[in-house]
């Protein structure tokens, strides 16, 4: 229920749904009811087998707006239909298998009048059912600790490596003064959203505090393996390669080759559509590159197992002198 008032409204949420009410009411609850905060969900034409639309969570909710979108296209195409409706100062992204952690309102109260354009906060994971501690977010930690390490470098990774909606937040001007909007795709739809959004932020806060909790479970859209899907994935992170060298940002993907080699193995079709691909955005040497990353991949396995064994056998030697002594 989205009221019509001129009162002030710092935050919006914004949370794509599909199939999974009962997470969604889960992210609901950990969001606190305030006058200044606004969500909109959409709806992407969940299944009436599976939803109760009559008591559809957030419904009677105050500052909820619910679309209920019928031409379904993805996460990207969800929150894209509801940027224009927009009124906070602030935007925040949510997924709806995930939730908010208790420093969360602290947080709201304590940024809400802050001049910065954009603020990465830090996040915990756990898995959706048992609650135990997950890895999903780890990488998210690891950046963290290297910016307490070396701020320039830190700055660089938590900006364009850490390219997800969740976990921070954007002031709605950056969005609406470079009309920028997510991609229609399957797979690394926010990419390209969030990376132009740290590109477009003038001023960045780092907050190592965790206001959101990132879930994992079977059967999310993390877990696609379509090669479709992944070669979608491929052109963004080209696109974006080639955007940050063009601007003078460097920023080495590694990951572009890991899906390189991905194909190499499981797909010669792919691999080649790939290379195709990365020569549009005027990639140089591509062949040598992967042949070297699955050179030092190789390199590092067998290091690793000549160390493990040295590890055991002098381990065993050990023994072996104490016995006889």
């Amino acid at each position: 229920m989205l009221e019509n008032s001129n009162k002030i409204i710092n935050y919006t949420i914004i949370i794509p749904h599909k199939n999974i009410p009962e997470l969604l009411n889960r992210c609901l609850k950990s969001i606190p009811n305030r006058e200044d905060l606004e969500i909109i969900i959409v709806d992407d034409n969940s299944s009436p087998d599976i939803v109760d639309f009559n008591n559809f969570p957030g419904q009677s909710r105050q500052n909820t707006k619910i679309i209920f979108n019928k031409n379904p296209k993805g996460a990207g195409h969800a929150r894209n239909l509801a940027l224009p409706y927009v009124r906070g100062k602030w935007v925040i992204f949510a997924d709806a298998d995930d939730f908010f952690t208790q420093i969360f309102p602290s947080k709201l109260d304590y940024y809400k009048n802050n001049d910065s354009d954009l603020i990465i906060f830090s996040a915990n994971c756990v898995d959706t059912d048992t609650y135990e501690n997950s890895n999903r977010a780890y990488y998210l930690t690891n950046l963290f600790d290297i910016y307490d390490k070396n701020k320039k470098e830190g700055e660089i990774l938590l900006k364009y490596k850490f390219c997800v909606p969740w976990s921070r937040f954007i002031k709605a001007k950056v969005i609406k003064q470079n009309n920028l909007r997510f991609d229609e795709i399957v797979m690394c739809n926010d990419e390209h959203f969030i990376y132009l959004t740290s590109f477009y932020s003038q001023k960045v806060i780092f907050d190592r505090q965790a206001v959101y909790c990132v879930t994992t479970r079977l059967n999310s859209i993390s877990q696609n393996k379509d090669i479709n899907a992944i070669l979608g994935k491929l052109e963004v992170l080209a696109e974006k390669s080639h955007f940050l060298r063009k601007n003078g940002i460097h920023f080495l993907q590694k990951n572009i080759y890991s899906l390189l080699i991905y194909f190499l193995f499981n797909n010669r079709n792919a691999y080649k559509q790939g290379i195709k691909i990365l020569k549009r955005y005027n990639w140089q040497k591509i062949h040598l590159y992967v042949f070297k990353y699955i050179l030092l991949a190789v390199l590092s396995k067998v290091f690793n197992f000549i160390y493990r064994l040295m590890k055991r056998i002098l381990s065993y030697g050990y023994e072996c002198n104490y016995k006889f002594e």
